[in-house]
């Protein structure tokens, strides 16, 4: 009887406020249609802009998504308020409200909507690419993915790194695969009787090392020479993802052609302190 007695109450009040605001059926009418209108328009909006930010390259998917469903939010709440308006609501504070919350969410979602924002920049100007090697930010891998918050790439030992958008935007990026090939340097130092075509000798192993591009042609070139020692400089191309293979064929090759002259030598990298020996 009480639950009886509490829902003819709020009959009543819905009545009372329905006479207050005089609000006719035909008002009531038009704001069902109106939400009904507002729903099916926020699903064509959502379609509409899914279909043009497709068009448009250098947006990831998923931002793609998210500004097709923002899209279609605002349409439903632009609805709703018109909607409000026919029932005599006063949809001002309904507008701050939805102001409000807005700033909210933006303050809230700032690091993403700023990674958001680096992505797009990232992959219309093409610095990176699917599949390029970079080195950024104390890591270097092969570009996996690209999405909305980072770029993720896949090092070397088999691990996944994701670099954030805005940090990726503002550090220097180094690109080992846009122009095509690599440039990778060893430093042999010799001892014994050094030969005068010792040089060509050892640009001749190098060319016929595994991995190594005939284009640009190797360059050996002396750094330091003595009565029983030579010190040089040995630089070769190759493809991007080969650096590894074709440094150890040409320390391979290197060190045969050292041995079959009876030669001490010591092969390795070059370092801000040197190299290091390569056994």
């Amino acid at each position: 009887m009480t639950e009886f007695a509490a829902a003819v109450g709020v009959m009543d009040q819905v009545e009372d406020y329905v006479a207050r605001a005089d609000v006719s059926g035909w008002d009531a009418l038009f704001a069902v249609v109106t939400l009904a209108g507002a729903w099916l328009l926020s699903k064509v909006t959502r379609r509409l802009l899914s279909r043009l930010l497709g068009r448009v390259a250098g947006i990831p998917d998923d931002a793609k998504r998210l500004l097709s469903r923002m899209g279609g939010y605002v349409v439903i709440v632009l609805g709703l308020a018109y909607a409000l308006s026919l029932l005599g609501a006063d949809v001002a504070p309904l507008l701050t409200v939805v102001l409000v919350v807005v700033v909210v969410v933006a303050l809230a979602l700032r690091s993403v909507a700023e990674n958001f924002a680096a992505g797009i920049v990232l992959q219309t100007r093409r610095t990176v690419r699917f599949g390029d090697e970079i080195a950024a930010l104390g890591h270097t891998g092969v570009v996996a993915a690209m999405n909305g918050r980072s770029v993720v790439i896949r090092t070397a030992d088999g691990r996944q790194v994701h670099l954030p958008n805005v940090k990726l935007l503002e550090a220097p990026v180094a690109n080992h695969t846009i122009l095509g090939a690599r440039r990778s340097e060893l430093v042999a130092h010799i001892t014994g009787e050094v030969d005068v075509d010792i040089v060509e000798r050892v640009r001749t192993a190098v060319a016929g090392a595994d991995a190594v591009l005939a284009e640009p042609a190797p360059g050996v070139s002396t750094v330091e020479i003595g009565l029983d020692r030579l010190s040089l400089t040995i630089g070769f191309w190759h493809d991007p993802p080969d650096g590894a293979t074709a440094s150890s064929a040409v320390a391979t090759d290197v060190a045969k052609a050292l041995r079959a002259l009876h030669l001490g030598f010591a092969l390795g990298p070059p370092t801000p302190h040197g190299f290091i020996p390569i056994g």
